[in-house]
Order: structure tokens, then sequence, then C-alpha cells
């Protein structure tokens, strides 16, 4: 799978977790993000060509590196990278700003 492709799909769930999240209202969960929380997602990642297995089980590492403006919203920025079956950190390839008021994502791109 491609690293844009990989991206896009990451976007959508975190745009549809947080859509579910602000959907309920008041009543509804939201977490409490702070900086330096961090959380593990393992997803499956089918072969990339119908000629090769390469599927394989993949861990993203998110974690909460601060709070940025981004024009005029408060915005929590989310570092993404792959996870290492010993737990390091392979690569942090993608940040994002998630709005602290409606965890709507702002912008996301790639590191540079």
């Amino acid at each position: 799978m491609r690293s844009w492709s990989r991206a896009l799909l990451l976007a959508l769930v975190v745009g549809a977790c947080a859509r579910q999240f602000t959907s309920v209202g008041k009543t509804g969960y939201t977490p409490r993000w702070r900086v330096g929380d961090w959380w593990m997602v393992k997803t499956w990642e089918p072969a990339t060509s119908g000629l090769a297995d390469d599927s394989s089980w993949s861990y993203r590492r998110h974690d909460v590196a601060g709070v940025e403006k981004v024009g005029n919203q408060d915005c929590y920025v989310l570092h993404t990278g792959r996870q290492g079956c010993n737990g390091a950190t392979l690569s942090s390839d993608v940040v994002w700003y998630v709005r602290k008021d409606n965890w709507l994502i702002a912008v996301g791109h790639k590191k540079k």
C-alpha cells in the first residue's frame, strides 16, 4: 500500500471517529488528550500486488506532541509513525493537526 493511501485511510478513520464523538453532543464520550499521551493501532495491510504475498500486520503509534494554533483554532499535534516489534519507532512519517473544539482534522501532511 502506498504511503499516501495509508495517510488517506488514517485520515478517514480519525475523521470518522471525530465525527462520531461530536455527533452525540455533550453526553457522548470524547477523549481528554494531554501532551505526552500515546496509543497504538494494529492494522492489516493487504498485499500490494496479486503476485507476491507481502501482506502483514503493522503497528502505528500516535503521539500527542503538543498544541498549536492552525489559523485561529487550537489544535492537537499528533505524530504518527510505524512501530517495530521491539517497540522502537521505525518512522514518524505523518503529522496531524486535530481541532480541540470539534475533533476534526485541520491539516495532515508528511514530514520532510
